[in-house]
């Protein structure tokens, strides 16, 4: 009598087990836009290359949502401005 022993399960490689959140729900795109409040060098770095250089495509953002950050850095200057009194 030969007797088998079983095997756990083994999960298969690069399938994750819980799906990836939205690239809108992502850390990075979280702190991204967190930075555009704190960082005005980075604020207009983001405006700059998303938003004023019209002749320039952006390349597809993965893992993150450029355009919440481009929306959030927009709001952050205005926000800036607005207490400048300006």
């Amino acid at each position: 009598m030969t007797q088998t022993s079983q095997l756990p399960q083994q999960p298969q490689a690069g399938i994750p087990d819980e799906p990836l959140a939205p690239p809108g729900a992502s850390e990075a795109t979280r702190l991204m836009c967190a930075g555009t409040y704190l960082d005005a060098a980075y604020r207009d770095a983001v405006i700059e290359e998303l938003y004023v250089r019209e002749e320039r495509i952006a390349a597809p953002s993965l893992g993150h949502d450029a355009a919440r950050v481009l929306a959030h850095a927009l709001r952050a200057r205005r926000i800036e401005l607005g207490w400048a009194g300006t």
